[in-house]
């Protein structure tokens, strides 16, 4: 396995808690579901301006039944996933998605094949507790909060179905990486997500005109956006992907960097604890 995938990972997950911190501003001022769709289209020249370096590959059949799944699969995870942050609070149903390396596992070895090493399954499960025990506002309510109100908060129930619609679409990307190229297969999702994903917008009476007063923070989204995914397609394309995805999640460190600086977050203390099992998540992987 070339080892310049771990590199490509790192800064996946670095821009990717970049782009966290982005879209926590824009909340402020915009719908979940018209960020959501924006997000594509302000990626859209910056990933087209790639394919100048990168040229247009030869595509393979297998690429369109890869591109329509893994957008019709994405525009319902994501769809949950806004429903469940309307049902319940953040710290009931945030600390699930950090369990989508873990279903990779499975997925990717029905999908794919791939089966990681004994210390590469334990660094997941590591950074899997990491951003778990990151993810959890309120200690005082218990570590196994989350779980004990699965039952009762329909949001953290529907939370854990997306951390497992998006361990099939990693693995769908990479199919569609692999029948094609990372900077092709992702402007072609960021082509036809939009198209999808309209009938949201239009169904849920979101105005476009919303957009008129965040341009400028809307086209740092699309950079910093087009940057972590281009690298996390290439590092797909190299490596297993429950690493790759893995390694992403471990951009948690830098998130709480991120919180610090520009929100004054809290409950560092515990955020630093979750921390510390990511950091022995990714040595394991590595060494791995």
């Amino acid at each position: 396995m070339n080892n310049s995938w771990f590199l490509l990972a790192i800064g996946c997950s670095f821009f990717n808690a970049l782009h966290g911190v982005i879209i926590k501003m824009l909340t402020r001022k915009l719908s979940p579901w018209l960020l959501v769709w924006a997000m594509c289209i302000f990626s859209l020249p910056f990933i087209a301006l790639s394919i100048g370096f990168f040229g247009i590959p030869q595509v393979k059949p297998v690429f369109w039944i890869a591109l329509f799944s893994g957008v019709l699969i994405n525009a319902l995870a994501i769809t949950l996933y806004v429903k469940a942050l309307e049902l319940s609070p953040l710290s009931l149903t945030v600390p699930f998605l950090a369990f989508t390396p873990l279903f990779l596992i499975f997925t990717s070895n029905l999908m794919l094949g791939e089966f990681p090493s004994r210390l590469g399954i334990f660094g997941i499960i590591s950074i899997v507790l990491g951003g778990y025990f990151i993810n959890i506002e309120h200690i005082k309510k218990g570590i196994l909060a989350p779980f004990k109100n699965i039952y009762q908060e329909k949001g953290s129930l529907l939370m854990l179905i997306v951390a497992l619609l998006w361990s099939v679409t990693a693995n769908i990307d990479k199919i569609g990486v692999q029948a094609s190229s990372p900077t092709f297969y992702t402007l072609a999702w960021h082509i036809v997500f939009p198209i999808f994903y309209l009938p949201v917008i239009l169904k849920t009476g979101t105005k476009v005109c919303e957009l008129k007063g965040n341009i400028k923070m809307l086209i740092l989204l699309g950079l910093v956006g087009t940057i972590l995914i281009i690298l996390q397609m290439f590092a797909i394309k190299l490596a297993y992907v429950s690493y790759v995805i893995a390694i992403k999640r471990a951009g948690l460190v830098f998130s709480i960097i991120f919180g610090l600086l520009f929100f004054k977050e809290k409950n560092i203390p515990l955020r630093l604890a979750g921390a510390l099992f990511i950091v022995l998540g990714i040595f394991l992987i590595v060494m791995g």
